[in-house]
């Protein structure tokens, strides 16, 4: 059987991101996750997680400055669904 080489670098980069959100501080993947797999607002996230809005903008920001350096990400990344355990 024939494996395209794009799913094989899908299927690493996958990984490396995998590997890099269970290097993030437990808040931090918790929020990243919320904010973009699931689409909330600043302030549903703060709200969920007991944080002002301007406080997750921050945290999400410093959170993806990490994975795009440790993941090679680019700027343009965003975070695909995943079954990813957040605690």
């Amino acid at each position: 059987m024939a494996v395209r080489v794009e799913s094989m670098k899908f299927t690493s980069s996958a990984l490396d991101l995998r590997h890099s959100l269970m290097g993030l501080d437990p808040r931090h993947r918790k929020a990243l996750w919320l904010r973009f797999a699931l689409g909330f607002s600043p302030q549903e996230v703060a709200d969920r997680l007991g944080y002002c809005p301007s406080s997750v903008r921050k945290l999400t920001q410093r959170a993806m400055v990490r994975l795009r350096r440790e993941a090679a990400l680019p700027d343009d990344f965003q975070i695909p669904e995943t079954d990813l355990d957040l605690d």
